[in-house]
């Protein structure tokens, strides 16, 4: 929730200071953000952990494949792992080009995409105040819901060319996107062995970092060829297909 605030809070005091003062001004202020951060890192103090033991040592490359491996043969962790990266790629895609759209769909200038940004922070923070009361028995369904929602949006872009309607869309695809990333999080750390937990979620956050550029320049590159109209419509299908074959019988599947 709290980072999700900044985002919602971030860009609204980088348009105006962009906008009314200077670029000057916004990066020395985005630096001198930067100095409480160092000098807290610089005073942490890790707690010693010489007495843990490991029962068997194994390389760098040894546990990736383990991890690869534990996740291949898990339907449910495999299916998470796909749903992660349909939502980072084809619904957190779009997110990744916002200055692109404002410029190009809605005319618009660093105001636009300031408030394009907040909509996209405010949907992730009223996600996150939801789920934080969900009860852990409602997060298939939710993730469910979301990923396929996620399609629609996608689709529902070439509705209207209005601001507000973006608005809107931008923010309840950030609520989709934030939806998918903690439920999947969450289902993936309850039902990973111990054992294999941090490689398993090494690997989550590899696709839910990575799918979000891999998305912005697959975005990128159709729009540029093909128009945002057709973009929509093919990453739309695209999702929902995807999706529907990931989230069948996902609340059954054995892990």
């Amino acid at each position: 929730i709290i980072y999700n605030t900044s985002r919602f809070i971030g860009p609204v005091i980088a348009g105006y200071l962009i906008k009314y003062q200077s670029n000057a001004i916004a990066l020395f202020i985005v630096s001198a953000c930067y100095l409480p951060l160092t000098f807290v890192l610089l005073r942490l103090q890790l707690e010693s952990k010489k007495n843990v033991t490991r029962a068997k040592q194994f390389t760098f490359f040894t546990d990736i494949k383990a991890g690869l491996e534990y996740t291949y043969h898990s339907q449910l962790i495999l299916r998470l792992l796909l749903i992660i990266a349909v939502s980072a790629i084809l619904g957190r895609g779009l997110l990744e080009i916002l200055p692109a759209a404002a410029d190009v769909l809605y005319q618009g200038d660093v105001e636009t995409l300031a408030w394009l940004n907040s909509a996209a922070g405010m949907g992730a923070i009223l996600a996150g105040l939801i789920l934080s009361i969900c009860n852990s028995k409602r997060l298939i369904p939710a993730l469910c819901s979301a990923i396929i929602t996620s399609g629609l949006l996608l689709l529902a872009f070439n509705l209207s060319a209005r601001m507000e309607f973006a608005l809107l869309l931008i923010a309840s695809l950030s609520f989709c996107a934030t939806v998918c990333g903690v439920s999947t999080q969450s289902l993936i750390q309850v039902y990973v062995s111990s054992e294999f937990r941090g490689r398993v979620m090494s690997l989550w956050g590899a696709i839910n970092v990575g799918g979000g550029a891999i998305g912005g320049l697959l975005f990128g590159l159709l729009t540029e060829y093909v128009g945002y109209h057709d973009t929509f419509i093919s990453m739309g299908i695209l999702c929902l297909l995807i999706a529907y074959l990931s989230i069948r019988k996902l609340g059954k599947v054995n892990h």
